[in-house]
């Protein structure tokens, strides 16, 4: 009968709408508050945008890759007087190092001396990222140093006498450890 159709428009469509013979499909039916896009076999597809420019608008995962590589993160490791050589990570091409701290555990480093020493960087240059451990004070070394390739970090403890102690190693900094 006529009287469901209004003037240019229809009075309403199925919860799930094909779009074009044996086409991808369009699903409000699996629930009332998420709409799905489907292939014409019913699963998943994905959908395309293109590159949002307004606070309301879809991003693409381009967009929200680039505004999460740039975005502060930190990291803390744990070192200990008798730690040698400690593997960090991988510091990936891209990676900005903002700072480094290094700060003693409370009340430790019993017999440390002048040659007692932390420092945080690569085999190459083992002192990269933090060099100047002091076992009465935090220690701050606002490098911002950016990796070109990917490369192994590691903390290197020197005890210099200490028979007891450890450090928090802390690395702000955007892109990717692993």
């Amino acid at each position: 009968m006529v009287d469901s159709v209004k003037q240019y428009n229809l009075a309403g469509v199925a919860a799930e709408v094909e779009l074009g013979k044996r086409g991808s499909k369009i699903d409000g039916a699996s629930s009332g508050e998420q709409v799905s896009l489907k292939k014409n076999d019913s699963s998943l597809a994905h959908a395309e945008v293109a590159d949002g420019t307004e606070a309301q608008h879809a991003v693409t995962k381009a967009q929200l890759d680039a505004a999460t590589d740039s975005k502060f993160e930190v990291a803390e490791f744990t070192v200990n007087y008798n730690s040698g050589t400690l593997e960090l990570g991988t510091f990936s091409a891209g990676t900005t190092v903002f700072s480094t701290t290094v700060e003693k555990g409370d009340g430790n480093w019993s017999g440390a001396s002048n040659i007692t020493e932390i420092t945080v960087g690569t085999t190459g240059n083992n002192s990269l990222l933090f060099s100047g451990f002091d076992v009465t004070a935090q220690v701050v070394d606002e490098i911002n140093h950016k990796f070109v390739t990917d490369t192994a970090v590691n903390a290197y403890v020197g005890a210099g006498g200490a028979t007891t102690g450890t450090a928090k190693i802390v690395i702000t900094y955007s892109g990717t450890i692993s």
